[in-house]
């Protein structure tokens, strides 16, 4: 079985003025920093952006998704495995789009 390591980390960022728009005002911006990496020592780098005001996400929620699927990574060795692992967490992931 191909090992895949995944770690995730969230991050505030300030602002250097605030930012206003019709569904929020902000002073800062936060994201989750994903990282995978295989066996080979590949890796890569995603981001997670989850928004209350706008998916109904929280760092918190993206953050127990990501929990919860990262050892289901392992299993993935081609895009129809993908594409059966999305179908198997539908729930899940309309719940948690950025998180995906």
């Amino acid at each position: 079985m191909k090992k895949r390591i995944v770690r995730f980390q969230s991050i505030a960022i300030p602002f250097k003025a605030k930012f206003a728009h019709h569904t929020a005002s902000r002073e800062s911006t936060e994201t989750i920093i994903v990282e995978i990496k295989n066996e080979n020592e590949l890796i890569g780098f995603g981001e997670a952006c989850p928004r209350a005001y706008v998916t109904g996400e929280t760092i918190e929620s993206a953050s127990a998704f990501l929990l919860k699927t990262s050892p289901k990574m392992s299993d993935i060795k081609s895009l129809e495995d993908l594409k059966i692992l999305q179908i198997t967490l539908t729930d899940e992931i309309d719940k948690n789009p950025s998180a995906w």
